[in-house]
């Protein structure tokens, strides 16, 4: 393969990463999956992430923060939205940076998560309590949440 043919192969793989970009902030790990979807090699995967990080088109900080409060906005839990950052290729030291898991916010979007599923009616009977907290569970709400929960007057 010539320069001329590499030349075009990168500028193709970049032109795509900008497009996926442009739609949403991604982190480097979904851009990488993305692009290698896309049948590109991955030598010009990595120069494309460096490229697109360099020049501010992508960064994991800016993602994190937007998916942590977007994904809080939307009513899941700490637990959960650490998760799916693991999930995203996200480090440990951003995490803890972006997202306080002790952080009262969190009582208060299980409390709003909690009431727009099932109302200010007690549960009725030991099922539908165990229901209610594997919700809020799944949802990815902790120990401190569901204590909040179960001990307020509903």
């Amino acid at each position: 393969m010539d320069d001329k043919q590499q030349i075009e192969i990168y500028a193709k793989a970049k032109k795509c990463a900008l497009g996926l970009l442009a739609i949403r902030e991604h982190s480097s790990l979904e851009l990488k999956c993305k692009l290698a979807e896309r049948g590109i090699d991955t030598k010009v995967i990595a120069k494309v992430l460096l490229d697109v990080n360099s020049s501010g088109f992508q960064s994991d900080e800016r993602f994190t923060e937007f998916y942590v409060k977007s994904r809080a906005d939307r009513g899941y839990g700490p637990l959960r939205i650490e998760g799916e950052l693991r999930d995203r290729g996200i480090t440990q030291e951003l995490i803890r940076r972006f997202l306080d898991k002790n952080s009262d916010i969190w009582k208060g979007n299980a409390k709003k998560a909690y009431h727009k599923k099932f109302g200010s009616q007690a549960p009725s009977d030991q099922n539908e309590k165990m229901k209610r907290i594997q919700f809020l569970q799944y949802r990815g709400f902790g120990v401190e949440q569901l204590k909040e929960i179960l001990n307020s007057k509903f």
